[in-house]
């Protein structure tokens, strides 16, 4: 298992990007709550669920918006995947 409050930038960018387990943003958020970028990183992914986004944002003590445009969908499985794959090999 990934120490969460310990995990790179990239690691973490990892985890959300490829997770289709909502719970694994709400533990991304608790084990860094002294973590700024993380926040933000999680703030600025559409797929973070709106109930974490604001949790966040209240934790950073700035205002957001749900995402609320339709247009934005999610990534399917297989081009995650892959967008990870590249990733990792670089």
């Amino acid at each position: 298992k990934i120490d969460l409050s310990n995990a790179s930038l990239e690691v973490i960018g990892l985890l959300i990007e490829g997770s289709s387990d909502l719970s694994i943003y709400e533990e991304i958020m608790n084990s860094n709550l002294q973590r700024p970028e993380i926040l933000r990183l999680l703030i600025k992914n559409p797929n973070t669920p709106d109930e974490i986004r604001q949790q966040t944002a209240q934790a950073l003590k700035i205002p957001v918006k749900p995402y609320s445009d339709k247009t934005v969908t999610r990534e399917t499985q297989e081009a995650r995947s892959k967008s990870m794959l590249q990733r990792i090999q670089k």
